[in-house]
């Protein structure tokens, strides 16, 4: 089964390189013109060709490799023929032909990209050093593999176990239906949580779009696992609240509407939001307000026209001075403002990329201790990073306290501190283990930029491979 799996991963790699949904010649009427066929097919030929060569030379790399001629490769070496053959066609006969060729290898890749994302990949990678602590890679090795993936949490959300401790569950369809929600179904899953019931760890059978008709209200002890699949949450938003030990994790959820895409509020706490990828929310992003705590929101990439993240909602909410949020490795991309904005309580904001912000990047207020800490800062539309403090006009609010500790700023960005009323202590972990990994602010901005998000497919592999973990043949010699 490994040998199978390694070469899955190489097949992978293949297919990347040629394309995931093939960006090869498109079906022509049969009465076109061959000479139009032509003009209107040729750039997508050359590329053709130019991952044909790349293709070729993996298929060369695999040969040195001691593993069994399984199906993959028999299906990637027809998908090879069969794209030589669409690039080499003369006759109009030969192109629909070829044509019918294409939609087989289409096929003969997308069952092999079906088997690597059924299969455990955190098995196929060995890993170096630290891999196992690091806050962005450990979730997708064996350290992590399958219920492990607790053991990778860390900042105030360290400990939460989710549905570790509860049934397993395996979204097999994406309906929903609110009213009467159905086995298989992802609602359905999610009732199966709570603590009286043990929990829930929800995983997916395959990729899928869940378009939502009504909120998603997450239950006590679950874990949302999105590993291994592209899985979209559409429509509505997931809601977090009044409960506690949630995991989310490894999924894409945008368009929502009205609200915010993940809203933990009514006093939740244990929360691990992680590697989401998030747009298109007219109340912003992930927010976490009304006596929350103890929450970690990272590796996510999160873009929204105007608001992105709120931590405490309104100056009023005292109750927000037990919050504590540690904000990790996100990628905050083209947003307005938000990046958070804090109220009352503590936000560790560690080893983020910013890029184009617009009236601000972070903000606080009502007492609010923000820590930024080795973010990287890279300015577009606007150059200061936040506008509370002395002077900035009428939203200036004395009370709460901004600090800056080795950020790095690029573009002429700025940031001005708000210690007026001294500095903000030090995060308060449980333990120096759930302290966030630092990387280096010099390569943050591109390991963030590989892994900020949801991972699957091409996406996994530009994250884990050039970081500290190596599948078992050498596929970067290629990348």
């Amino acid at each position: 089964m490994d040998t199978y799996m390694n070469l899955c991963v190489l097949v992978v790699c293949c297919v990347l390189l040629v394309g995931r949904g093939l960006p090869a010649v498109v079906a022509q009427p049969a009465s076109k013109p061959l000479d139009k066929v032509e003009e209107e097919t040729e750039a997508e030929e050359q590329g053709i060709i130019a991952n044909l060569e790349k293709a070729q030379q993996f298929l060369q790399k695999a040969g040195a490799v001691h593993v069994a001629a399984g199906n993959c490769k028999t299906e990637i070496i027809t998908a090879l023929g069969a794209l030589s053959w669409v690039e080499t066609y003369v006759l109009e006969d030969e192109y629909n032909q070829a044509l019918k060729q294409l939609e087989s290898a289409k096929k003969a890749l997308s069952d092999c990209n079906n088997a690597l994302s059924l299969a455990n990949v955190s098995n196929l990678l060995v890993c170096g050093s630290g891999v196992c602590s690091d806050g962005t890679t450990c979730q997708f090795t064996s350290c992590g593999a399958g219920k492990a993936l607790t053991t990778c949490a860390f900042g105030f959300a360290a400990g939460v176990t989710g549905g570790a401790q509860g049934q397993s569950y395996v979204v097999t369809n994406s309906n929903d239906d609110p009213s009467n929600p159905r086995l298989g179904s992802l609602r359905y899953g999610v009732s199966l949580g709570g603590n009286g019931k043990g929990g829930v760890w929800i995983t997916f059978e395959r990729d899928m779009v869940i378009v939502l008709k009504d909120m998603l209200w997450i239950r006590s002890s679950t874990t949302i696992d999105g590993r291994g699949v592209n899985v979209t949450i559409t429509g509505r938003s997931v809601v977090v609240g009044g409960v506690t030990n949630v995991i989310l994790h490894n999924f894409q959820i945008n368009s929502v509407g009205e609200s915010d895409t993940v809203h933990i509020f009514a006093g939740s706490s244990k929360v691990w939001v992680d590697h989401l990828t998030s747009f298109q929310a007219k109340l912003g992003l992930v927010s976490v307000v009304q006596g929350s705590t103890d929450v970690t929101i990272s590796n996510c990439y999160l873009t929204n026209p105007n608001f992105n993240m709120l931590l405490g909602a309104s100056d009023s909410d005292t109750e927000d001075k037990n919050m504590r949020v540690t904000v990790y490795r996100n990628w905050f991309r083209d947003s307005m403002q938000r990046m958070p904005h804090c109220r009352w309580g503590y936000c560790h904001v560690i080893n983020n990329l910013y890029t184009n912000w617009g009236y601000y990047a972070i903000g606080a207020r009502a007492h609010a201790k923000v820590v930024s800490e080795n973010n990287v800062f890279i300015a577009a539309r606007r150059t200061e990073i936040t506008p509370w403090f002395a002077g900035a006009g009428n939203d200036f609010d004395a009370s709460s306290t901004i600090q800056s500790s080795q950020d790095l700023f690029l573009n002429g960005s700025t940031f001005h501190q708000n210690v007026q009323f001294g500095t903000a202590s030090a995060p308060q972990y449980k333990s120096a283990a759930y302290y966030p990994s630092i990387n280096p602010t010099s390569t943050l901005t591109a390991l963030v930029k590989r892994c900020a998000g949801a991972q699957f497919a091409i996406r996994f592999l530009l994250c884990i491979v050039p970081t500290r973990c190596v599948p078992s043949i050498h596929i970067m010699d290629f990348w």
